[in-house]
Order: C-alpha cells, then sequence, then structure tokens
C-alpha cells in the first residue's frame, strides 16, 4: 500500500511538470499577444486652441497645458516651402476652418502618437467635423497612412478621396500630379504648359474659322503643331478649314487661267483686224503668226483685207505684209 502511495505521487508530480511545461511553451509560442497589446496605445484627446497654422496638414496647438506642434494624422498636403501647387491653397484652408470652429478638439489614435520631427500625430475636430475629412474631400490633402494602428478614420478618408479623385478637383486636376509617395511638379508644370499651349491654339483655331486666310490657316497650323504630342480635336477642325481654303484657292487660280488665256486671245485676235505699221510708218498687214495677209492673186493685182475683192480671191499667188513688198514684187493694186 506504501508502494502504492509512493508511485502514485510519482505519477501526479511528473504530470504537474508536464502541465506546467506545456503552459510556458504556449506562452512562448504566442509572444505577440502580449506584445501587440502593449504597443496599441489608448486613444486621448484634448480640448485646443489655435496658436499658429504652419501649413496644410500642421499647426501649432494649446492643448494639456502646453503649447505643441501637430501634425494631423493620415493626410498629406503639398509643400509651402518647395512652392507645390496647392499647398497655399491647403494651408489658406486649414487656417480659416480652425479659426472658424467653436469647439477644436485634437485627438490620439491608437497606434504611434509622435513622428520623426517630434509633431504630435492627431484628429483635429471642430465643432464635431474631422478637419483631415474636409481637405481630403475638397483635393487639398491626399490620405497616407503610416502606422496600421492609426487607421480608426482610415477608411472615411479613403472614400472621400476616391470621391475627389473622380471628380478630378485640386490636387487630383492634373492626371500624374499626386503620386503615392507625394506630388510631382514637373508633371504638373508640363501639363500646365500644354494647356495654355492648347489655349493658345485653340484662339488661332477660332480665328482662321471666322476668317479662312492661308495667312490665318499657317499661325493656327504652327500653334496646333507646338502642342506635345499634338491635338486631334484641333487637328481636325483645321484639316476641314484647309480643305475649304484649298478648293477655294484652286477656284481662284482656276478663274485667273481662263481670264489670263481670254485677254491672250483678245490681244491675239485685236491684233489680227488691227493693221500693224511698219518701221517706216507704212501699214503692215499681218495675222497672228506674223505672216502677211495681202493677197496676190494670178492675175498680178493685190487686195488688201477688206477689199472687194479680198474674200473671192481664194487660191492667192503669193501673201504679203506690206503694199510696197506687193508692189515691190510687180503687183498692182485694182483699179476699182
Amino acid at each position: 500500500m506504501k508502494q502504492r502511495k509512493v508511485l502514485f505521487g510519482i505519477i501526479t508530480a511528473f504530470l504537474s511538470f508536464l502541465i506546467v511545461s506545456g503552459c510556458g511553451d504556449t506562452q512562448a509560442k504566442n509572444p505577440t499577444n502580449q506584445s501587440t497589446a502593449s504597443t496599441k496605445k489608448a486613444k486621448t484627446n484634448y480640448q485646443a486652441k489655435l496658436s499658429k497654422v504652419i501649413d496644410g496638414e500642421s499647426a501649432i496647438f494649446n492643448y494639456n497645458q502646453k503649447k505643441t506642434a501637430v501634425r494631423f494624422l493620415l493626410i498629406d498636403t503639398p509643400e509651402a516651402a518647395a512652392n507645390q501647387p496647392f499647398s497655399n491653397e491647403a494651408k489658406v484652408r486649414s487656417e480659416n476652418l480652425i479659426k472658424a470652429a467653436k469647439e477644436i478638439k485634437v485627438e490620439y489614435d491608437h497606434g504611434q502618437h509622435q513622428d520623426e520631427q517630434k509633431n504630435d500625430l492627431m484628429y483635429v475636430w471642430l465643432d464635431g467635423k474631422l478637419l483631415q475629412e474636409t481637405l481630403v474631400k475638397e483635393g487639398l490633402a491626399r490620405v497616407k497612412a503610416d502606422d496600421k494602428n492609426n487607421n480608426t478614420q482610415l477608411k472615411l478618408l479613403q472614400e472621400v478621396q476616391s470621391k475627389a479623385k473622380a471628380e478630378k478637383i485640386g490636387i487630383w486636376s492634373v492626371d500624374g500630379y499626386t503620386t503615392d509617395n507625394g506630388f510631382d511638379v514637373t508633371v504638373y508644370n508640363a501639363a500646365k504648359e500644354k494647356e495654355a499651349l492648347i489655349e493658345t491654339a485653340t484662339a488661332a483655331v477660332n480665328q482662321v474659322e471666322a476668317n479662312q486666310t492661308r495667312e490665318n490657316y499657317n499661325v493656327a497650323i504652327s500653334a496646333v503643331q507646338a502642342i506635345p504630342n499634338g491635338n486631334t480635336g484641333l487637328a481636325a477642325r483645321l484639316s476641314t478649314i484647309n480643305d475649304a481654303i484649298t478648293a477655294r484657292e484652286q477656284e481662284v487660280e482656276k478663274q485667273r487661267i481662263v481670264a489670263q488665256q481670254q485677254a491672250q486671245e483678245a490681244a491675239i485676235e485685236a491684233q489680227r483686224q488691227t493693221p500693224q505699221q511698219a518701221s517706216s510708218d507704212e501699214v503692215q498687214y499681218v495675222d497672228a503668226n506674223g505672216q502677211g495677209t495681202i493677197k496676190g492673186s494670178s492675175s498680178g493685182i493685190y487686195h488688201v483685207p477688206g477689199s472687194t475683192y479680198y474674200a473671192r480671191t481664194t487660191k492667192p499667188v503669193a501673201m504679203f505684209k506690206t503694199i510696197s513688198e506687193a508692189e515691190q514684187a510687180g503687183y498692182r493694186a485694182p483699179e476699182k
């Protein structure tokens, strides 16, 4: 009996050791729960008063009996120091909203309370309305999440950002300006330069449509060609205008050629019908080709154009330019 008690004690002690060891292993294998719980902080808020707005995403507030610089959680606005587009608009909007609020409350989230520059990371509530939401909604800030525990308002901000982006307002008005890493001023400036070129080209195209001259067209086509990658709409309008101008130019040229031909024919006819004076002031009778028109008949008589027998002399023996030329050849004038 005594041996059974001893054996039972040994077995009980061994089982107890295993149980204790197992619990120890479980705790060792799951340190994350304790670690996570220890790093997640409580949300704390304070009534605050504005001391100074620094830029669109930060300001200095008086709260918790001290003056503290606060960076607004979950957003990023263009930098005023770098003269990034919409930086001034963001700062002015933040300042106006904060100054107009009757009650200002600043609030930590569950994550880290400060950034690397020792600014407090906080939500800013103005009369119960989240300042960050207004800035994102109006296209003056982008959503920027740095700490997974500072995410209480992340979904809300992402939703309003999607709407602002779809409406292309503020920082979203130029494709490629707002990126996942911040703001690309080079892209913004290039887009604005292109907009200016398009505006100039549009004015030139409007002008040539109103007054379709080749000179106006040349000005417009140069303006359109100056646009990076061109502009399909303006190019199509210019193509239509060019067709109209070309058709009119071709018609004018056609009429010019016809008028020139008519003038030449009239001059030839006038020359043919009008006797020309020889160098000795003697009348010359020549046709359009400069050939003599005085007819020398087989009877030895010459007939000048317009005389009685001129038309009847159908088979002249010779042709002469002047009467003296005919007489020298032995021909005489008709008696009547």
